[in-house]
C-alpha cells in the first residue's frame, strides 16, 4: 500500500472524478493512469487491453493494436503531472507511441491534469511546463480517434505534441478541448501519406481568468485524393488569450485533394484576445482548398430576440454560446464520445 501523501490524495479524487464521468454517460473501456509519464499499473485498469500495451524502460510506453482488430470500447488515458519536488522523472518530455494495423478500429481518450505549481503564479513567463508527446502511425484502411482534454491547474502550462502519419485509404480524427486554470500549448502534424487518406483535426479553448491557449497544427498532402480539415474554435471572457496558427501544404504531386481550415473565435470580455494565422501552402493545380478567420461577440440582436421571449438574459448568453461550441463538437464521428465531451464542455458553459 502506498502512503497517502497531500498529491495522492489529490490524484486519487480527480481520477475517481474521471471515472465517474465516463460512467455518467454509460462509456465503459480500460482505464491508464501514467503519473509523470510513468504508467502506473496499480491505479491502472488494463484487463482490455493488456496485450495491446508495451512498457518500455523507465516507465514510458506505447499502444500497438494488430492488423484487423475493432476495439469496441475507448482506452482512456489519465496523465497526472505532480510537482516539480515531488516528481522523480528526470525528463520533461514523456512520449508515447500509438500505431494502429491495418484494418483496424481504435479510439483513444486522453485527459490530462496535475497538481498546481508550488509558486501559485499563472503569468505567462512564470508557468512551470509539463510536456507530453505523442506519435501516431495509421496504417492502411485504419481508424484512429483521438479525444484530449487539457485541464491545467494554476501556474502550469501544459504542452502537448502530436506527430501523426496516415496510410492509404487511412482516417485520423482528434478533437481538442483546452480549458483549466494554467496555460496550454498544443502542436497537431499530420502527414497524409496514401491515395484517399483523411485527417480532421478539431480544437476548441474555454477560459474566462487570464489562461492562455496556443494551438498549431499543420497538414502536409503528400499523395492525390487525400483530404482534410481544421477547425478550431475559442469562447475567450476575463483576459484570457488564445493564438491559432494552422497551415495546410499541399505537394507537387498531390492532385485532386480536399482541404479546409477555419478559425472562429466568441469574444465575452473587452479585454480578451485572439490571434489568428491560418496559411495555404499550394503546389498542385487541381485541388480545392480554402482557408479564413472570424472573431466577434455575442450577437446583440440574437441576445434580444432570446430576452423578448421570456428568456432570462444568463440563459439566453448560454444558448448563443452553446451552439456556437455545439457544432465543432457535432463533427465527431463517434456518438458516445460526442455525448462525453459535450458533458465535459456543460460543465464550465453552464
Amino acid at each position: 500500500m502506498r502512503e497517502l501523501t497531500g498529491s495522492l490524495v489529490k490524484l486519487n479524487q480527480q481520477l475517481q472524478s474521471f471515472r465517474d464521468r465516463i460512467k455518467e454517460v454509460g462509456l465503459t473501456g480500460p482505464v491508464l493512469v501514467s503519473v509523470n509519464g510513468r504508467l502506473d499499473r496499480e491505479l491502472s485498469d488494463l484487463r482490455e487491453i493488456e496485450e495491446n500495451l508495451k512498457v518500455e524502460v523507465e516507465g514510458a510506453f506505447s499502444v500497438d493494436i494488430p492488423k484487423g482488430a475493432k476495439i469496441a470500447s475507448p482506452l482512456w488515458a489519465f496523465y497526472w503531472s505532480q510537482s516539480e519536488s515531488e516528481a522523480q522523472l528526470e525528463s520533461k518530455s514523456k512520449k508515447i507511441h500509438i500505431r494502429v494495423g491495418a484494418g483496424s478500429e481504435f479510439s483513444l481518450v486522453q485527459y490530462f491534469a496535475g497538481e498546481p505549481s508550488d509558486s501559485g503564479q499563472r503569468s505567462k513567463n512564470s508557468l512551470k511546463p509539463s510536456h507530453y508527446s505523442f506519435e501516431t502511425q495509421v496504417d492502411q484502411g485504419a481508424r484512429l480517434q483521438v479525444v484530449q482534454i487539457l485541464e491545467p491547474p494554476t501556474g502550469v502550462k501544459q504542452l502537448v505534441q502530436s506527430q501523426g502519419e496516415v496510410a492509404r485509404d487511412g482516417y485520423l480524427e482528434e478533437f481538442v478541448l483546452s480549458k483549466g486554470l494554467g496555460g496550454s500549448q498544443v502542436e497537431s502534424s499530420v502527414d497524409l501519406n496514401g491515395e484517399n487518406s483523411e485527417a480532421q483535426l478539431n480544437s476548441l479553448c474555454v477560459g474566462e481568468n487570464d489562461q492562455t491557449f496556443d494551438q498549431y497544427s499543420l497538414v502536409r498532402h503528400h499523395s492525390p485524393q487525400t483530404r482534410s480539415g481544421q477547425v478550431s474554435k475559442g469562447v475567450l471572457g476575463g483576459q484570457s488569450q488564445a493564438s491559432f496558427n494552422g497551415k495546410i501544404y499541399i505537394a507537387l504531386d498531390a492532385q485532386m485533394v480536399e482541404s479546409f481550415q477555419m478559425n472562429k473565435n466568441l469574444l465575452l470580455s473587452r479585454n480578451a484576445r485572439v490571434h489568428s494565422k491560418p496559411e495555404l501552402e499550394v503546389h498542385a493545380d487541381n485541388v480545392k482548398a480554402n482557408h479564413g478567420s472570424a472573431t466577434g461577440q455575442l450577437s446583440a440582436e440574437q441576445l434580444f430576440y432570446l430576452t423578448s421571449r421570456g428568456i432570462e438574459p444568463g440563459t439566453a448568453r448560454h444558448l448563443l454560446i452553446d451552439g456556437f461550441t455545439k457544432e465543432l463538437v457535432e463533427r465527431m464521428s463517434d456518438v458516445g464520445l460526442r455525448q462525453w465531451v459535450y458533458s465535459q464542455l456543460n460543465r464550465d458553459l453552464l
